[in-house]
């Protein structure tokens, strides 16, 4: 207890020391302006001119180079004055300096509104800025270009000074290099990987890829008129134009690249699996259904195609890179996933490029481009699909369906 009285009374003791201390550091600052005030005034008493000239100083050269001329008084009168504030001066102290200086000014006929205070720091800083300029006059052009030469300059290509560097950094060389040399063994290993795939597996896989063109008022209902089919290497397996029995109100040719020619034709095909006119919207149903039995489908949105083919596929079979998980994107604030372009998809994850700007739409190009997105994501999402069916006990198409319904709220993006 005794302990705990003398802690409160030694922090008491403290504060009051304190506040004796403050007491005296204001008492010794207010005794230093008023000692400053007076030898103010004294420096204005006697014959006063000498005072004025020890506080005014006139603002520019003119005003200050001897000879009285009238270009002189005109400079001086042009610029405004200078006070030079003595050190140590604050409060009513200053405010009286300034006042009495503003006096002198009107008491000489002069504009007081012109007067300008300025403190120690500044003024040291005027003149030393004014002393480097005369420097510079004086001495010539000589002796100003060996003062600009001394003077340090930021380098060429300085980081620090906003501006590219000339040549690049050594270790943004290494750096670069390194994760060139990374991706380099990446996709080696995936190439690897892949041609390790028996030709029995990539013959279950399958890309496809639908255009459509608009009928009804303004166009907005989309009808089948061209689809594509590619195998596992790219391969073509069919790709045709598709009658369209209604009457087009929309080609939509700078998307999908069909013209009102492609689909007047006559149907059938080659024979070789390649287009020849345009085929019947049955006979082509049937050709794709052929194709799909049995296979894993690979596509981009492949909700949209086979509406258009009124198809059905095993959800367990579909391989939809708009639909999975890990090549979606969040909404906004971070909402529910939404697919995303197939161009920005292949040209991230397998290098190529599709749907350049201001070019149509290439079925074939796009069935491509949906298979190598898949190849890159094969090993994961093979696993995914066991891990699912695992879980569902052999029921991995419910599983898929309840993935699809929950990921792809939104339509996909082609």
């Amino acid at each position: 207890m005794a302990n705990f009285y003398m802690s409160k009374k030694a922090k008491a003791d403290a504060r009051s020391r304190k506040r004796r201390r403050e007491k005296t550091r204001k008492q010794r600052a207010s005794e230093r302006a008023s000692s400053a005030s007076k030898g103010g005034e004294e420096d204005d008493g006697g014959s006063g001119e000498a005072g004025e000239a020890n506080a005014v100083e006139e603002g520019n050269d003119g005003g200050g180079a001897g000879g009285g001329g009238g270009e002189a008084e005109a400079a001086a009168a042009a610029s405004a004055a200078t006070v030079r504030e003595p050190p140590g001066l604050a409060g009513k102290a200053l405010r009286k300096f300034r006042k009495d200086a503003r006096r002198r000014e009107r008491e000489a006929g002069r504009d007081p509104a012109k007067l300008r205070f300025l403190a120690e720091g500044e003024e040291l800083e005027k003149e030393k800025k004014a002393g480097k300029r005369k420097k510079g006059d004086d001495d010539g052009g000589d002796d100003d270009g060996q003062s600009n030469q001394s003077k340090k300059r930021p380098r060429k290509g300085d980081p620090k000074n906003g501006k590219k560097p000339l040549f690049p950094r050594i270790n943004d060389l290494i750096a670069q290099d390194e994760s060139r040399r990374a991706a380099e063994k990446s996709e080696s290993a995936r190439l690897q990987t892949l041609a390790s795939v028996p030709p029995s597996v990539k013959s279950r896989y399958v890309a496809l890829d639908c255009e459509m063109v608009g009928t009804g008022p303004g166009g907005k209902t989309s009808v089948l008129a061209r689809t594509s089919l590619v195998g596992w290497d790219g391969e073509v397996l069919l790709d045709t134009f598709v009658i369209v029995p209604d009457r087009v109100t929309d080609f939509r040719t700078f998307v999908s690249g069909v013209r009102p020619e492609d689909i007047r034709g006559p149907s059938g095909d080659d024979g070789e699996g390649g287009r020849k006119g345009a085929m019947d919207p049955a006979e082509c149903r049937r050709r794709v259904a052929d194709l799909l039995d049995g296979k894993v489908l690979v596509g981009h949105g492949l909700k949209n195609d086979l509406k258009a083919l009124f198809a059905s596929h095993p959800r367990s079979d579909i391989r939809d890179t708009a639909a999975y998980r890990p090549f979606m994107r969040p909404g906004r604030g971070g909402g529910r996933l939404r697919p995303r372009k197939l161009r920005d998809l292949a040209a991230e994850y397998a290098n190529v490029t599709v749907q350049g700007e201001g070019e149509a739409h290439s079925s074939v190009d796009d069935a491509r481009a949906a298979m190598e997105v898949y190849k890159y994501a094969r090993k994961r999402w093979e696993k995914d699909v066991e891990e699912w069916s695992r879980r569902s006990g052999g029921g991995g198409g419910r599983q898929q369906k309840r993935s699809d319904k929950r990921n792809t709220g939104a339509e996909e993006e082609d």
